[in-house]
C-alpha cells in the first residue's frame, strides 16, 4: 500500500514536518457516473452493479454523439443532414435526433422549425470527423492555437502560438475527452483545466496518428491566412498518396499545422501522460475469420485428355450439353460467349498455357456440370476458359434469403497451384462482413485471409464447386455478423446475440436495396434468370417484409414459435421504420421490371 503524510491544519508548512505522521492506506473505493443511451445519468455507481459491453453494435450511438443522414447512392450528397444523438432506445433501435445545418467549416447553425425527429438506428451513421468516445485523447486544431490568446474567463481554455514555446502551452492543447456536454464535448486538458470545445476544434491524436505520421516526414507552418495555408497545403501533399490529399481537408487539414518538434512533443506527452495513444475508442478493425472448407466429391470427367496444341474451341465442344435445371428452362450450367462485363476480362496468361491448365478447367466444367445444385448457376465463356461468372440464391432462414449474389472467377495461369481470383458485384453495399463493397471476396480458401489445413486452397483437392459452396453456406450464413474475426467467442452471449440481430436486420434492408440493384442492371447472360427468379419469388419476398413489418425477426416469417438465442422474438421498431420507407421503392423495382405485385 501507498504511504501517506498528514500535518495538522493550523501549522505552517516549515513545522508540519515536525508533526508529520505516516499512514498505509488500507482501503480505496472506485465509482462511476455513467451516461445511458436513454439520456438518464447515473452517478455514483458501484463497479460490482456494472457489466462491460465488450463490443458495441455498428448501429448503437450515445448522447450529444455527431451522426450523419445515410443517403442512397443516387441522392445528392449536399441534402445529406448532420444531427445530434439527444437519446437513444437501444432495444427499439430508434434514435431521437437534433438536425443541424452546417454554415462553414467553423460553425453550425440550428434550424429554426421543429428539428428534432425520432429516426431508425439504421439510417444513421456516425460522424466522421465530428466524432469522440470518452476518454479519448484529443489536441486542439493548431488554426484554433493561431487565433486566440489563453483566455479563461468564460470557461474555455484557447492557447496563443507564442505560448507553445512552454510545456504549460503543449499541455494545455493537449487533453482527454470527459464526455458531451451541451452539444460540444467537454475535455479535461493535461494542464488540469476541464473546458468545451466544439467538435470541429478538436482532433483524436490516433486519428491524426494513423493519418498523417505514415504519409508525411515533417510540416512545417508560418501563416497568416487562408491562401498561405492552402499553399503550404498544396506543397505538403504534393508527393503524398492519392487518399491522403484528398483526406487532408476542412478541419482534418488544420490539424496538420504543427512542426515535427510540436508533434512529436504532443505525441509523447500523450504517451506519458494517457498510455499508448490514450484512446478508449469503441472502434473495431474489421478482421475476417477463417472458414472450414466444405468437403466435396473428388474430381471426376469421363472427357480424354486434350493435346497441347488443340485449340481450346475444341475442348468447349467436346464437353457434354449441360442439363437443363428442374422447372424451367434456366440452365444452371451454360457455356456463353461475350465476356465484355466481366470484372477480370482484361486479365490475360490463358493463350499460353500448358496442357494441365487444360485438364483442370475441363474437370473443373464437368464438376460444375453435373454436380451444382439448384440454388448456384454458373456461366463459363467459350472464348475465355480462364473466365467465370457464378450466382448463388440466398437461402431460406438467413438475412439474404431469395437474394442473388454474383460473383465472377478467374483462373491464372498457374491454376490449379493458386487459388482462382474472385470478384463479387456489391453495388457498392456492404451487407456482409467477407463481402466488400470494392467487391473483394475475404476467404481463407482464396487465400485473402490467413488459414490452416484444409481451411486453405489444396491445389490436389480444392475446386471451384467447393468455393461456390463455402460462399454459400460459410459467408452467406444465418448469423453473418459471427463472421468477423473473433467474435465466434461471442456466441450465445448476450452482447454478440444482441449484436447478431442488429447485423441481421441491416444485412436484410442492404439485401433489399440489392435486390433493386440487381433488377436494374444484371449481370451480362442472367438476364433472363433474374427477371424470371424475382417473378416467381416476389410473392415470398414481399410476405416476409409484411412479416417483418408486424414482428418476426429477419430471416424467420411467419415462424411465430422461432426465439433468437438472446430470447428475442421480435424485430425492433427501427428496422420497421427502415422497411416501411424501403417497401415502397422496392415493390416499384418489382413492377418496373414487369413483375407484377400484388400488395
Amino acid at each position: 500500500m501507498d504511504s501517506v503524510k498528514s500535518c495538522f491544519p493550523s501549522e505552517d508548512r516549515k513545522s508540519c514536518s515536525r508533526y508529520s505522521q505516516t499512514y498505509v492506506v488500507a482501503k480505496t473505493k472506485s465509482t462511476f457516473d455513467v451516461l445511458w443511451q436513454n439520456g438518464n445519468i447515473s452517478l455514483g455507481l458501484e463497479p460490482h452493479n456494472l457489466a462491460p459491453v465488450s463490443t458495441p453494435g455498428d448501429h448503437d450511438f450515445w448522447p450529444g454523439q455527431f451522426v450523419l443522414e445515410k443517403m442512397a447512392v443516387e441522392e445528392a450528397a449536399e441534402h445529406q443532414r448532420i444531427g445530434i444523438v439527444r437519446n437513444v432506445d437501444a432495444l427499439e433501435r430508434t434514435v431521437n435526433v437534433k438536425w443541424i445545418v452546417p454554415v462553414d467549416d467553423d460553425t453550425v447553425r440550428y434550424g429554426s422549425g421543429p428539428t428534432e425527429e425520432t429516426v431508425s438506428a439504421y439510417e444513421l451513421v456516425e460522424h466522421p470527423d465530428f466524432s469522440f468516445c470518452t476518454g479519448e485523447v484529443v489536441i486542439r486544431s493548431a488554426l484554433n492555437i493561431n487565433k486566440s490568446e489563453a483566455d479563461l474567463t468564460n470557461g474555455t481554455m484557447t492557447v496563443s502560438r507564442e505560448s507553445l514555446d512552454t510545456s504549460f502551452g503543449f499541455l494545455s492543447c493537449i487533453g482527454n475527452v470527459v464526455g458531451y456536454k451541451d452539444e460540444g464535448i467537454e475535455v479535461q486538458w493535461a494542464s488540469g483545466v476541464v473546458s468545451k470545445a466544439q467538435h470541429f476544434e478538436i482532433i483524436g491524436l490516433e486519428r491524426l496518428l494513423d493519418s498523417s505520421v505514415e504519409s508525411m516526414n515533417e510540416v512545417h507552418i508560418s501563416v497568416d491566412d487562408d491562401a498561405e495555408q492552402d499553399k503550404i497545403h498544396r506543397e505538403s501533399t504534393k508527393n503524398a498518396p492519392e487518399e491522403y490529399a484528398e483526406d487532408c481537408s476542412g478541419s482534418l487539414r488544420n490539424a496538420f499545422i504543427f512542426s515535427k518538434t510540436a508533434f512529436d512533443f504532443l505525441t509523447n506527452a500523450a504517451s506519458s501522460l494517457f498510455g499508448a495513444h490514450g484512446s478508449t475508442s469503441s472502434s473495431s478493425v474489421t478482421a475476417y475469420p477463417q472458414y472450414q472448407i466444405v468437403e466435396t466429391a473428388e474430381l471426376h470427367s469421363s472427357t480424354e485428355d486434350f493435346p497441347e496444341e488443340k485449340h481450346i474451341m475444341e475442348l468447349v465442344t467436346q464437353i457434354e450439353k449441360p442439363r437443363l435445371s428442374s422447372g424451367n428452362d434456366i440452365k444452371r450450367f451454360d457455356v456463353v460467349v461475350d465476356c465484355s462485363d466481366h470484372h477480370f476480362v482484361k486479365e490475360y496468361g490463358h493463350e499460353n498455357v500448358k496442357r494441365g491448365w487444360l485438364k483442370k478447367i475441363q474437370q473443373e466444367w464437368a464438376i460444375l456440370q453435373n454436380d451444382l445444385p439448384d440454388d448456384i448457376h454458373v456461366r463459363v465463356y467459350e472464348e475465355r476458359m480462364d473466365l467465370l461468372r457464378a450466382c448463388i440464391v440466398g437461402a431460406a432462414g438467413t438475412p439474404y434469403h431469395d437474394n442473388l449474389f454474383f460473383f465472377d472467377i478467374f483462373f491464372p495461369p498457374d491454376y490449379p497451384h493458386e487459388p482462382p481470383s474472385v470478384h463479387y458485384h456489391s453495388g457498392g453495399l456492404r451487407l456482409n462482413p467477407n463481402l466488400y463493397e470494392s467487391g473483394k471476396v475475404c476467404l481463407s480458401l482464396l487465400k485473402t485471409w490467413a488459414g490452416t489445413g484444409n481451411e486453405v486452397w489444396n491445389p490436389e483437392g480444392s475446386t471451384v464447386l467447393q468455393l461456390l459452396l463455402s460462399l454459400q453456406a460459410l459467408v452467406l450464413n444465418e448469423k453473418p455478423y459471427f463472421n468477423e474475426a473473433g467474435y465466434d467467442k461471442f456466441v450465445g452471449k448476450a452482447d454478440g446475440e444482441k449484436n447478431s440481430i442488429t447485423y441481421n436486420e441491416n444485412a436484410f434492408l442492404l439485401s433489399c436495396k440489392s435486390m433493386m440493384y440487381i433488377l436494374h442492371k444484371p449481370p451480362k447472360h442472367f438476364d433472363k434468370f433474374v427477371k424470371e427468379h424475382f417473378a416467381c419469388r416476389a410473392p415470398q419476398i414481399l410476405e416476409a417484409c409484411d412479416a417483418y413489418l408486424g414482428g418476426d425477426l429477419v430471416g424467420h416469417a411467419r415462424d411465430a414459435m422461432y426465439v433468437s438465442d438472446d430470447g428475442c422474438k421480435n424485430c425492433s421498431t427501427g428496422f420497421k421504420i427502415m422497411l416501411g420507407k424501403l417497401l415502397p421503392k422496392l415493390v416499384a423495382a418489382f413492377s418496373g421490371a414487369g413483375i407484377p405485385c400484388n400488395q
